[in-house]
C-alpha cells in the first residue's frame, strides 16, 4: 500500500473506533472526522473509498448490528433497544431495520437471517 493508502487507513480506523466508542450518543459527521483530524468532506471520501458508504451510514450500520444482536437475546424491548443502540425514535429505527434487513425488527431471530 502507499503512504498515502496507509494514511488514509490509519484515519478511517481513528474514525470507526469513535463510531465504535460512541454510537449510543448522538453523533455528528463533524465529530467522526474530528476523531481523525480531517475535513467533513475528506471523511466522505475516506469512508466511500474503503467503505463504500458514508461515515453517517457506517454508523447507522454499527447501530443496527448491534441492535440486531441484542433482539436475539430476547430480554429488551423494541423501545429500549433503539435507545440504547443510539435511535432516538423508535419507528425511524424500525423503518431503517426493515430497510436493512428487509423486515420489522420485532419479526427478527437475530439468527441466521
Amino acid at each position: 500500500a502507499t503512504r498515502i493508502q496507509m494514511k488514509s487507513q490509519v484515519r478511517l480506523q481513528k474514525m470507526l473506533t469513535y463510531i465504535y466508542e460512541h454510537y449510543t450518543e448522538t453523533v455528528s459527521l463533524e465529530e467522526i472526522a474530528h476523531a481523525a483530524h480531517i475535513s467533513r468532506s475528506e471523511a466522505g471520501r475516506c469512508f466511500h473509498t474503503y467503505m463504500g458508504c458514508s461515515p453517517v451510514e457506517a454508523l447507522i450500520q454499527y447501530r443496527l448490528q448491534t441492535a440486531r444482536r441484542l433482539l436475539s437475546e430476547k430480554t429488551h424491548t423494541l423501545q429500549e433497544i433503539s435507545f440504547a443502540c443510539g435511535f432516538h425514535s423508535v419507528s425511524y429505527f424500525s423503518r431503517k431495520f426493515k430497510k436493512a434487513y428487509g423486515h420489522a425488527p420485532s419479526q427478527d431471530s437475530g439468527l441466521g437471517k
